[in-house]
């Protein structure tokens, strides 16, 4: 019952709720605006605004010219970042067939399958402002040469709770693939949000590496004792310190203390490696300075440096009465028991029977002090003797976890978890920049890289000569405020015939009539401004009452003029389509294949 008041009165839910409320009152409002909002409680909620294709067009139509100079810039960037992505995944695809290492997994991240839930709260902001970044620089870009920013808005995200806000942009993208606008500003355009995301991506690399130096003042990196090892377990200060406690600082005798600090290898184990003022041998006892999170309070404890013996074999407990050689160091490795087999088992250590039900271990008889070997019976009742060597020193200190210790007023009211989101948050806006960047280049239909790769083969193949007509039929939804139906193609020369059809539940009921106006009342117009017809502009008259908004099918068929040339071309962008496809699936499948989605392998 503590835990759900605590969920319930914690402000993050307070201010998610109140956000929740927002949004609902929002879509109420503009309930008769279509498009202009929607609600998929409770993960996302978008709306629409005019507001926001001001702002967006105020922001490039200021210093148009070195707008234009950054963009054009984007142009070789993310031309240049679609040559390393096809290698990438090429030389992936090839190491994956010829030597596959977890290295070479390629997967999506899916929440709950190849990424935890916990993980994926990491990746909602991030994902938000690289979205973000993304749209609004396909914005800017446009505005700069004129193109019609269609719609924006702005979005929040998350699962109930709040996660973050961001923004998305809608282009005119049938205007910008027109001949009124020039193939430069059609490249700028298709690559501004892949740069955008290059720029984020070295962004976030030179904030990762700075962070060590940012957190320093605030925070220490100090480890956290998961665990302490028994004496039957081969540990030497059981009961000394605690699971829970972290390490702040070491000293010996009177000395001052050594504050450990994991972000500039500061480490425990440097210092009883004698890697510092420290020095340390069996025997000796050192003052640790804990911290417990629990208590909030810092104690001194003194800790006994046992013998670290080296016997030169690795082994595993066969059963309550024996243990197995699982490894043995050869000689040439510096091996002091080299002579020994894998799979021998060992009975008595210095004519004691091992018993692991009574505390009677092997790693019992190594906190003994001073050994320089010891007597083993084998399961044959053989007895032999094994060398024993000291290599520094142990204390059964096992720890997995690492925490930051505040050394300031301010570090303490963040708290010790700000350091580890810092990082974790801009390491995934590295790793999602970057893998965006390399899949946005991509020549596929769903990314921009495809529009710059259908611009790269018309203008390498050039413009064919328009002396050739096609037909072609369309159909449109009637609509009583739309007057022009905009076609597919750019260069429309006549209309052959228009058709009416009534549809219930997507079928075709009946064919009202053969021609719905007649020539005087349908006119071909040019929406776009370059010259050509691009659209059919309808008067209905009191006859066609019978038409239903959103239920009427209008058929088109007319003829237009086409580029000779657009058939090679679009052989040539259908076949380097095609090879990416392959190259990619075949990393997605080969990744599965040889490792299966339960993994991702960037380590956070």
């Amino acid at each position: 019952m503590e835990a759900i008041l605590a969920i319930i009165f914690n402000p993050w839910t307070i201010v998610s709720l109140i956000f929740w409320l927002f949004v609902g009152f929002g879509a109420l409002v503009l309930r008769k605006r279509k498009g202009a909002a929607y609600v998929f409680f409770p993960l996302l909620a978008m709306f629409k605004t005019k507001r926001l294709n001001k702002f967006i067009n105020s922001i490039g139509q200021k210093s148009p010219r070195l707008w234009r100079m950054f963009w054009t810039m984007g142009i070789f960037v993310s031309f240049s970042f679609m040559i390393f992505a096809f290698w990438f995944f090429f030389s992936n695809l090839v190491s994956l067939i010829i030597e596959p290492q977890i290295t070479n997994v390629i997967t999506p991240l899916i929440p709950g399958v190849t990424i935890s839930l916990p993980t994926f709260m990491y990746l909602i902001l991030p994902l938000l402002f690289v979205i973000t970044t993304h749209e609004l620089a396909h914005g800017i870009s446009s505005s700069v040469d004129g193109v019609e920013v269609v719609s924006s808005g702005v979005l929040g995200a998350g699962i109930f709770f709040l996660i973050g806000l961001g923004a998305f942009v809608e282009v005119d993208e049938r205007k910008v693939r027109s001949s009124k606008y020039p193939r430069n500003t059609r490249l700028r355009i298709a690559t501004s949000g892949t740069f955008i995301n290059a720029i984020t991506a070295f962004i976030g690399l030179l904030i990762l590496m700075a962070l060590p130096f940012l957190i320093q003042p605030f925070y220490r990196q100090a480890p956290q004792i998961a665990y302490m090892l028994t004496e039957e377990e081969g540990g030497f200060n059981y009961g000394v310190l605690g699971s829970g406690d972290v390490i702040v600082g070491v000293k010996k005798d009177n000395g001052s203390y050594v504050y450990l600090d994991y972000q500039f290898d500061l480490t425990l184990t440097r210092i009883l490696d004698n890697k510092t003022k420290i020095a340390c041998s069996p025997g000796n006892q050192l003052t640790f300075l804990t911290f417990n999170p629990g208590t909030n309070k810092e104690q001194e404890r003194i800790v006994t440096l046992g013998p670290h013996y080296y016997y030169g074999f690795s082994f595993e407990k066969y059963n309550d009465t024996a243990i197995e050689i699982t490894e043995v160091d050869t000689q040439e490795d510096g091996g002091n028991n080299w002579w020994l087999e894998v799979g021998n088992l060992i009975t008595e250590i210095n004519g004691n029977p091992l018993n692991y039900t009574i505390g009677d271990t092997f790693e019992k008889h190594l906190t003994v002090y001073g050994l320089t070997s010891l007597n083993i019976t084998m399961s044959d009742s053989t007895v032999q003797s094994i060398n024993i060597a000291v290599n520094g020193v142990y204390i059964g200190v096992v720890y997995d976890s690492l925490y930051w210790m505040g050394t300031n007023e301010v570090s303490q009211f963040f708290g010790p978890f700000w350091p580890d989101f810092t990082i974790k948050e801009f390491s995934w806006l590295f790793i999602i920049s970057f893998s965006l960047v390399l899949f946005n280049t991509l020549p596929l239909p769903i990314f921009d890289g495809d529009r710059v790769t259908t611009e790269l083969v018309n203008w390498g193949l050039g413009e064919g000569s328009y002396t050739k007509k096609k037909k072609k039929k369309e159909k449109f939804t009637y609509k009583k405020s739309d007057k022009n139906y905009e076609f597919m193609e750019y260069r429309v020369d006549k209309i052959i015939s228009i058709k009416t059809y009534q549809t219930q539940n997507g079928k075709n009921l009946e064919e009202r009539n053969e021609h719905l106006l007649n020539p005087n009342a349908c006119k071909l117009v040019d929406t776009i401004g370059d010259g050509h017809y691009d659209a059919v502009q309808l008067e209905i008259t009191p006859t066609e009452a019978y038409l239903e908004e959103d239920k009427s099918i209008i058929e088109v068929e007319y003829e237009y003029w086409f580029d000779e040339k657009s058939k090679k071309k679009k052989y040539i962008i259908n076949f380097i389509r095609l090879i990416t496809l392959v190259i990619v699936l075949g990393n997605f499948i080969l990744s599965f294949v040889k490792f299966g989605f339960g993994l991702f392998w960037v380590p956070i």
